[in-house]
């Protein structure tokens, strides 16, 4: 685990309380030369922390739908696992519904087919 001074608070949408359900996260990540990934972590009612990482495209971009369980909150972003000096700025946060979410994951499977 990291530091929780390299994470930066991520606020939930006020929709968002007590349900499970997809999140849209977009923003972007300012740095010399994005890494690849950030990482996200959240914290269950049980108190466990879970962490996933997210992908970062080479322009620093960050678009990224992720399965948050009942209960979620504590929501924080590591901008770099790599330690180096970048900021990430979230432009957006809201839940997805699941026609969108649906979607947003064919987008991404089907160009491999």
């Amino acid at each position: 685990m990291y530091s929780d001074a390299h994470w930066q608070p991520l606020a939930l949408p006020d929709s968002f309380s007590l349900r499970s359900g997809w999140l849209f996260i977009q923003g972007r990540v300012h740095a010399r030369q994005p890494r690849g990934e950030t990482r996200l972590r959240w914290q269950c009612r049980q108190g466990r922390w879970h962490e996933k990482t997210l992908p970062v495209t080479r322009r620093g971009t960050l678009q990224e739908l992720v399965y948050l369980p009942r209960g979620a909150h504590q929501l924080a972003l590591l901008p770099s696992s790599e330690g180096a000096d970048c900021q990430v700025e979230i432009s957006q946060t809201r839940q997805a519904s699941t026609i969108e979410s649906l979607w947003r994951r064919l987008r991404r499977v089907l160009p491999f087919y």
